[in-house]
């Protein structure tokens, strides 16, 4: 048998060798991309906990602590009785504005993260 004849049996199998090779390098590239991409969302939700638990963290310092002095406070008004009692109704008041707009800024940072957050998705 001659050789020439085999060239378009060789030329037909070389084209679907050739095509199967490109959709598996299809797939490939695609399975990568994929897996970059989760790797990127992954990465984002852990930048997002991390910074909640950095706010968290915050409004916990400022509420638990301006909390335990209105608490002390109170208790001492209660023990002393009204001879001090407007004094410290005042320090109870401005020590617990205090914690709310401590608050209120700790509140504002978090959500302008949030915000950044959603403007990179």
């Amino acid at each position: 048998m001659p050789l020439w004849l085999l060239i378009p049996p060789v030329g037909a199998l070389a084209v679907v060798v050739a095509a199967r090779l490109r959709r598996r390098l299809r797939a490939a590239a695609s399975d990568r991309a994929a897996e970059l991409r989760r790797q990127r969302d992954a990465a984002a939700r852990l930048r997002l906990t991390a910074a909640r638990l950095e706010v968290a963290t915050e409004v916990h310092d400022t509420v638990a602590h301006r909390l335990v002095d209105i608490n002390t406070l109170a208790g001492v008004a209660a023990h002393l009785g009204a001879a001090n009692r407007d004094n410290t109704l005042k320090d109870i008041k401005r020590i617990s504005a205090q914690a709310l707009a401590d608050l209120r800024a700790t509140l504002s940072v978090m959500r302008q993260r949030d915000d950044e957050v959603a403007r990179q998705r």
